[in-house]
């Protein structure tokens, strides 16, 4: 994002790199992160997690899935 645009869905060029580099968290714990979770807290997993969820998010956006993964 800028002062002219937003670009939304694009990787950082890092993430798949530290996704190719880390262990991956469970689904369980991935879907069961909240603010005070320790995996969010920990400096060393939190980049994990962002990196997983956006690749989550995107795969679901992709199989035009969002619906059956959020349903309301």
């Amino acid at each position: 994002m800028d002062r002219k645009e937003i670009v939304i869905g694009l990787a950082k060029p890092e993430l798949p790199e530290l996704l190719s580099q880390s262990r991956w968290l469970k689904l369980v714990d991935l879907f069961s992160v909240s603010h005070d979770s320790q995996i969010y807290n920990r400096d060393d997993r939190r980049s994990v997690f962002y990196a997983q969820s956006w690749l989550t998010v995107h795969f679901f956006m992709t199989k035009n899935m969002m619906k059956q993964a959020a349903p309301m």
